[in-house]
């Protein structure tokens, strides 16, 4: 017998909230039966304790694809994560920097 496979809740919200199909693979999704699809598409909006999050999330993920439609936004934010991850390799090799980031927080923060 097979053994009933369980999804993720944010499955259900992302579902519910439509943008379901820009979040998961067209292979993923069809993995999902169809009437669990329609059932938690209409699902009322506050079944869940703290549900509000989710509209967070929406809002996060719309202002990621608003911000991926421009290719050159996105080559540039590619560079800027890219630069980032090395300096902070750099930096975090050098003997003493904890201390001078901490000594110059305040500076550091206010930027």
């Amino acid at each position: 017998m097979q053994q009933r496979q369980s999804r993720d809740t944010a499955i259900k919200h992302l579902t519910r909230s439509g943008i379901i199909y820009d979040i998961l693979s067209p292979e993923q999704i069809s993995s999902i039966p169809k009437s669990n699809l329609v059932r938690w598409k209409n699902e009322s909006e506050d079944k869940y304790q703290f549900c509000e999050i989710n509209q967070i999330v929406h809002q996060k993920i719309e202002l990621i694809k608003k911000i991926n439609q421009s290719s050159k936004i996105k080559k540039l934010n590619e560079a800027y994560f890219s630069l980032t991850d090395t300096f902070h390799q750099v930096i975090s090799s050098i003997k003493g920097v904890k201390t001078i980031i901490n000594k110059h927080k305040e500076t550091i923060v206010s930027i």
